[in-house]
């Protein structure tokens, strides 16, 4: 397996934990729809990726989106985050 091959597996296992753990398909996750539910869980895994590494090109590619999107995304979830922590 290649390095890329290792990298875009370790992606796909980011995206299948967070899609489990949302209760939502893989599909809903990387899907168009914009309910609150899917966007959450698209948001999360965006999230993951960048704290894995992805950089924000990589990541919009495979989630099919803006890298502006992916950067609004992983914004929101680390504010969020840091609201549960205090």
């Amino acid at each position: 397996m290649t390095t890329q091959q290792h990298w875009r597996a370790r992606l796909n296992s980011i995206i299948d934990e967070v899609a489990q753990a949302h209760g939502v398909t893989r599909d809903e996750l990387l899907g168009p729809s914009k309910r609150r539910r899917f966007v959450a869980a698209r948001q999360e895994a965006m999230y993951r990726g960048r704290e894995a590494k992805f950089s924000l090109l990589e990541l919009a590619e495979v989630f099919g989106r803006d890298h502006t999107t992916v950067r609004a995304a992983c914004l929101k979830v680390a504010a969020r985050k840091g609201r549960e922590a205090a």
